[in-house]
């Protein structure tokens, strides 16, 4: 994938989901700058949570040779790399530097 591309569709989550005083009124009444990143990361810690909470179950579900829904996995997954894109942001990761940290973290495997 192009740096563009990761770019682009990180620039679509942001205007689709974005995290601030409008779509968060307790986060408007906020106005230091830690305070805010550490508002944003637990929303996005939660939201990451309950994706994980949602895959664990599938798992137990397709583990226990219940019919899992690998909708659900496929949704979750969707939804776990938007707080992804959005968790960069927040932390002022360029995404040339989120690329270059995945091939690196890759390469030491």
């Amino acid at each position: 994938m192009k740096e563009k591309d990761l770019q682009s569709l990180r620039d679509f989550v942001q205007s689709k989901r974005p995290i601030n005083g409008d779509t968060f009124p307790q986060l408007a009444v906020l106005t230091d700058p830690k305070l805010i990143l550490l508002f944003k990361i637990r929303t996005l810690q939660l939201r990451m949570t309950n994706c994980m909470g949602i895959i664990d179950e599938q798992y137990d579900l397709l583990d226990s040779a219940t019919d899992s829904n690998t909708q659900e996995l496929r949704i979750a997954t969707s939804k776990m790399l938007i707080n992804t894109l959005l968790l960069s942001h927040e932390l002022g990761m360029s995404i040339e530097e989120l690329v270059e940290n995945i091939f690196d973290l890759c390469n030491k495997a």
